[in-house]
């Protein structure tokens, strides 16, 4: 992967301490002459895009009264600033948000909990300054959690919060959600219907259904949802059904 395809590929991804602002803050007064570096230099060094990083040092200098300007270009007249006054400025910026500064320590009581367990989505959220929501995306991120389901499932939601409303719903989509395939040979106009209880199933089957008939096969791939009047198409299409995972909407 090229840099600029990393960029783009972690743009809008969390910011984090030791990935994105610690090493920002050693760019700029770490060491080297903070004119010597450049806008292109600084995404390079967070492999971020470059009006990614633009957008966050406008927040950045917005948000904090240590800078002498706004932006890369006021950061860089900024003449010193030490790493406790920089890493305060990002978290007066994450509070005005109201998102949590994600560093290593913050992850590994995530990695300790999710272990453990215990505590809660709720009590996680107090140790490390996030909300439910944020210490699921964090999870999921992490690679901890595959989802809300998942998490809320392994270390316990509030009830009736947001986090235990969405696992909830996301239970009753799994356990009531039927794919369905159709696959029509139109030499001879026989139609093969099957169901599913889960898309990993219908693709194996569509696969080798479609693949016997070869480039005349015609198939439609829907979703249907038990209190939901209409069926959620995904995919129709002639031919042998590709791998890829099937979209859910």
């Amino acid at each position: 992967m090229s840099s600029a395809e990393a960029g783009r590929a972690r743009s809008n991804g969390i910011w984090t301490w030791e990935t994105d602002y610690l090493p920002m803050w050693q760019a700029l007064w770490g060491g080297r002459s903070s004119k010597a570096v450049t806008d292109e230099e600084l995404a390079e060094t967070l492999g971020r895009s470059i009006s990614a990083v633009r957008k966050r040092a406008r927040e950045l200098t917005a948000a904090g009264s240590c800078f002498a300007g706004g932006g890369l270009p006021g950061m860089r007249k900024t003449k010193r600033l030490s790493v406790e006054q920089f890493r305060a400025a990002v978290h007066t910026y994450c509070h005005s948000e109201g998102i949590p500064l994600w560093d290593n320590r913050a992850d590994q009581k995530l990695r300790a909990a999710w272990a453990a367990g215990w505590p809660t989505l709720a009590q996680l959220g107090s140790l490390v300054g996030a909300t439910e929501q944020q210490v699921v995306n964090r999870l999921i991120a992490l690679g901890l959690a595959q989802g809300v389901v998942e998490a809320a499932d392994h270390l316990g939601a509030t009830p009736g919060g947001p986090v235990e409303v969405n696992a909830r719903l996301g239970r009753a989509h799994t356990d009531t959600a039927v794919w369905v395939l159709v696959v029509i040979d139109p030499d001879d106009d026989a139609i093969e219907v099957t169901t599913h209880t889960d898309e990993r199933t219908l693709t194996r089957h569509a696969q080798t259904a479609t693949r016997a008939l070869g480039p005349r096969a015609r198939w439609h791939i829907s979703e249907n949802v038990a209190g939901e009047t209409h069926a959620r198409t995904h995919r129709t299409g002639t031919g042998i059904v590709s791998a890829p995972r099937l979209d859910i909407a």
